[in-house]
């Protein structure tokens, strides 16, 4: 009594997956290796299928298994019958072997699902394979394709699209929805520096999404000492971020933001730092850094409602900019 997805395989008499065969009305099979047996791999009750990329060892599961796949994590692209879990692959080898022998010998081979269904908390039989849920499920905004991963950001196996947007603007429109909770319901003001300190967390989010991404400009075609420069670049240097994406790959993160904005998000960026790694102490780096000269070294710092206010949609559209950016490369 839940959905349900299958695909059809064809299989050596070996049990070794040779093709993905897709399934046909009344009339001709289409052309598909020889000699084989035919096996169907059914869904999981969410009517998804677990996939399991031997490039990064990481699992993760899709509605459909497309004539290619993309693994999320890592982007390695195959055929999808090199996704297969080694659950399904056992499934489909004792599946064959029970074709064969009911072939070779003289009595039915019968199965009974009402026995099965009573024996699976217990003592699930060797060919029955089970799937995993992940953390987060996704549907693609462009071939509408639905998969599920650990973690957040990822890319669609269908179309490799990445997810880093929707995810991204989700975060965000969270943190928008914290500040104006915390704004109006908190009154004493040791309270509400504290809820301000919290909500600079939205440049780690940034940063983490930065990340993501470098992982994906990395896998472009580049120098040796290009791919360095990038693996060793921080996104928590904003200002030296932007020259960097414009100098390698010809977008601005801060393309259209004002100077006196830039180095808020300079200072702000920095302060995040200090906050995660110092205890909020004011340390040489930060001044080294930022050039802020309100502040002293060692001095606590302090967070404003009016600069969390400012912080959130400026780190928003940095973010829009670097994944736009990333997707208009060729």
């Amino acid at each position: 009594p839940w959905q349900m997805a299958v695909f059809q395989v064809c299989v050596s008499f070996e049990g070794n997956v040779l093709d993905i065969v897709p399934f046909t009305g009344i009339g001709p099979m289409p052309p598909y290796p020889q000699p084989s047996l035919l096996a169907w791999v059914i869904s999981d009750r969410h009517g998804m299928f677990g996939s399991f990329c031997r490039n990064c060892q990481s699992y993760f599961r899709i509605d459909m298994y497309p004539g290619d796949t993309i693994c999320p994590y890592c982007g390695h692209l195959d055929k999808s019958i090199n996704f297969l879990t080694d659950n399904q692959l056992q499934y489909i080898a004792a599946f064959c072997k029970s074709f064969i022998e009911a072939h070779n010998g003289d009595n039915d081979v019968i199965l009974d699902l009402d026995k099965l269904a009573e024996q699976l908390p217990e003592n699930r039989p060797k060919w029955f394979y089970s799937e995993e849920q992940q953390q987060n499920s996704y549907t693609c905004t462009k071939c509408k394709r639905k998969y599920d991963i650990l973690g957040e950001y990822g890319l669609c196996p269908s179309c490799g699209a990445p997810n880093l947007a929707d995810v991204f603007q989700l975060k965000m429109d969270e943190f928008e929805k914290q500040f104006q909770k915390a704004n109006k319901e908190i009154s004493e003001r040791h309270d509400r520096e504290v809820a301000w300190e919290k909500l600079t967390r939205c440049v780690s989010e940034f940063e983490s999404m930065a990340n993501q991404l470098r992982n994906y400009l990395l896998k472009l075609p580049s120098i040796p000492k290009r791919k360095n420069a990038l693996k060793s670049m921080t996104f928590q240097n904003i200002l030296r971020a932007n020259d960097c994406m414009l100098d390698w790959f010809g977008f601005e993160i801060l393309e259209g933001i004002s100077e006196s904005d830039r180095n808020f998000l300079n200072i702000m960026f920095n302060r995040r730092h200090v906050f995660t790694h110092n205890a909020g102490r004011v340390d040489q780096e930060y001044l080294n850094n930022t050039g802020d000269n309100k502040v002293r070294l060692n001095q606590l710092l302090r967070v404003r409602s009016k600069e969390v206010r400012r912080l959130i949609p400026l780190v928003r559209e940095c973010g829009l900019r670097l994944i736009k950016g990333y997707e208009a490369i060729q």
